[in-house]
């Protein structure tokens, strides 16, 4: 099977020394899944462990620049600060009002092993399928 070049108007051009330019710049970028899977910045990154916020806070070590779902920088995106309201009442509202277990469905099963452009679970599909137990009231 033939290849076709990346680019078929100018061939590629290898340099002989190392130098450093101010006026070329290349963006480097990395995924923040493989951030936040990093054991050397959290610990022991596929438990969860909603303390270790606390324990790195005690210890005045600051994990939210490595928190980076929402890139960092000027190009961070706008809706951050809505998104985590969202999230936040969501979430809460879901625990306060429901009794909820996993359905068909294990913890091993829904650990993340594939990042195309969100994480994705090694085996199945990315959904979390639950069994509401009760719904409590407050």
């Amino acid at each position: 099977m033939d290849y076709y070049k990346a680019s078929f108007f100018y061939e590629p051009l290898l340099s002989t020394k190392h130098f450093v330019s101010q006026e070329l710049q290349t963006p480097v970028g990395q995924s923040d899944y493989f951030v936040h899977r990093d054991p050397a910045i959290f610990p022991n990154p596929d438990t969860f462990d909603p303390d270790r916020w606390i324990r790195a806070g005690k210890e005045n070590v600051n994990l939210k620049s490595f928190l980076v779902a929402f890139s960092k920088g000027s190009r961070q995106c706008i809706g951050i600060n809505l998104a985590y309201a969202v999230l936040y009442l969501t979430v809460a509202t879901l625990i306060r009002r429901y009794d909820m277990e996993l359905y068909n469905a294990t913890e091993d099963e829904l650990r993340t092993a594939r990042n195309f452009l969100l994480p994705r679970p090694e085996k199945g599909h990315a959904t979390v399928n639950v069994v509401v137990k009760d719904i409590l009231t407050t």
